[in-house]
């Protein structure tokens, strides 16, 4: 059996591994680090001016301020130093790694408890343990493998490997340290861990727009944990994060406007059912790659 800390220690070392190449790249000066790294907010400095613009601003098309606050940082100690930033991608992608890990274990800890994976029958508990599918003590196992797939997967390179698309790295951590806390505050009912989720999930949002789906995640996260979609209470809990989505959502439109595109802006749009075809085969393209990759 793995140890939890034992196997986020191997999960960091293959990430290291795989992606050791990386801190020999440079910054793509022709690509989207042009102009999402290099700009006048990251070299603006730390001051209350350039914080300012940075969360009120929209950037060609973009509201990220949790990437461009972490750009002004790195540019403020280090310069424009390729090694640094690709250092903070592998960091931050060592961290979704770690929160998987973490994630599934208790998903499968809660799920066993629950019974979703344990009949007791007549064999004793350190039969059961041993013969059960998926026992106990195979929980870190299971959680192990999950993460190392993630770690190594091709389909993340890109978001790892090119410092523009540390935007997904920076959105992803949030969203699954809000996982972590919801989790936490399902099984405390302690409100300080419910007012942490809802803090992580707008710092996910300020990372990249697809943090909007989290309220969803959030309500399939339950029912898999063994609460009913009928229950009342459910819903109270997640209404707040389906309305901050609801308004990340106008502020990503409104973000997309600004440059001429995306539904409120007034030049041409797809029809409806050109959108639901482009939607569909997004959504396959992904999965294909993702089974081969």
């Amino acid at each position: 059996m793995i140890k939890p800390y034992l196997g986020i220690i191997i999960l960091a070392t293959a990430c290291l591994a795989v992606y050791f190449p990386i801190f020999s790249n440079d910054f793509l000066y022709q690509w989207d680090d042009n102009w999402m790294l290099m700009n006048h907010y990251t070299e603006g400095g730390i001051n209350l001016q350039n914080l300012r613009a940075i969360l009120t601003q929209f950037h060609r098309g973009q509201y990220g301020p949790v990437n461009e606050y972490m750009f002004l940082a790195i540019y403020s100690v280090f310069g424009y130093n390729p090694f640094v930033f690709h250092l903070a991608s592998l960091l931050l992608h060592t961290g979704c790694v770690s929160l998987v890990y973490i994630i599934i274990l208790r998903i499968l800890a809660r799920t066993a408890k629950n019974g979703a994976f344990h009949h007791c029958g007549a064999l004793s508990l350190s039969q059961r343990d041993l013969q059960s599918p998926c026992s106990s003590l195979q929980h870190p196992a299971i959680a192990f493998i999950t993460a190392l797939l993630f770690a190594i997967h091709p389909m993340n390179v890109e978001s790892v490997a090119w410092i523009s698309a540390v935007k997904i790295l920076n959105y992803a951590i949030f969203y699954l340290a809000a996982t972590c806390t919801y989790m936490i505050y399902l099984e405390r009912k302690k409100i300080l861990f419910y007012i942490l989720t809802l803090v992580l999930f707008t710092l996910s949002f300020g990372g990249k727009e697809q943090a909007v789906t989290f309220p969803l995640w959030l309500l399939m996260l339950s029912w898999l944990l063994g609460y009913s979609f009928t229950d009342r209470r459910l819903w109270m809990q997640l209404a707040p994060f389906f309305v901050m989505s609801f308004f990340f959502g106008i502020i990503t439109m409104q973000a997309q406007a600004a440059v001429g595109v995306g539904a409120l802006s007034s030049a041409a749009q797809y029809p409806i059912w050109q959108r639901f075809i482009l939607g569909a085969y997004s959504l396959f393209e992904y999965l294909a790659k993702f089974l081969f990759p």
